[in-house]
């Protein structure tokens, strides 16, 4: 879980970025603003964490 979080951090580097969501729809010129994750869960054999992030499409 951690290296996902990590993962996703990442992409607060200012650059932009391709979202692409759950039924594979692209999203170009996005630019990650903010990601606030809370602390990880652990529910049953797996993990669990909420988060917010804030992302904007540039033209």
């Amino acid at each position: 879980m951690q290296t996902l979080i990590s993962q996703i951090e990442a992409l607060l580097d200012g650059s932009l970025h391709t979202l692409v969501d759950n039924h594979a729809q692209t999203y170009a010129n996005v630019l990650v603003e903010h990601f606030e994750p809370t602390t990880p869960i652990r529910s049953g054999r797996g993990l669990w964490c909420e988060y917010f992030i804030r992302y904007r499409q540039l033209p």
